[in-house]
């Protein structure tokens, strides 16, 4: 499934992170990972906050720091790349079937609802009716 080679992309990167010290490896993996599904962005501050300087007193230099911009110009290279390609090979039905149709889609299951749960249980008839 494509679950597991996100699973699989993500470790890796945080292998190449932490414990083989390639910030290269694991910027173009995490590229690749977030390519492949988008959710793992979310991965991207926590990553961000690890490569800062150990002295780092203030949020904003904990944040903004060489080895994180470094990081983030890789691995949206990689991201941006491989949209370009899929792009110019599939054309506009990529970015329709990739990105956009989350945005147009009604069904609680694909327009991230907060609600998403509640409704689920509500259409098998779990809450008993109790969904605003």
């Amino acid at each position: 499934s494509g679950e597991s080679l996100v699973v699989l992309l993500l470790y890796a990167t945080f292998y190449s992170l932490h414990l083989a010290r390639n910030q290269l490896l694991a910027a173009l993996l995490f590229g690749i990972a977030v390519h492949w599904r988008f959710y793992p962005v979310i991965f991207a501050l926590p990553i961000v906050l690890a490569l800062a300087p150990p002295m780092s007193q203030t949020m904003v230099r904990r944040l903004v720091h060489w080895p994180g911009i470094r990081f983030g110009v890789v691995s949206a290279s990689v991201f941006a790349g491989l949209a370009c390609a899929c792009y110019a090979a599939y054309g506009l039905d990529f970015l329709e079937s990739a990105y956009l149709h989350h945005s147009r889609r009604r069904d609680p299951q694909h327009n991230f609802s907060i609600y998403f749960y509640p409704t689920a249980l509500h259409l098998e008839g779990g809450l008993g009716g109790l969904v605003p």
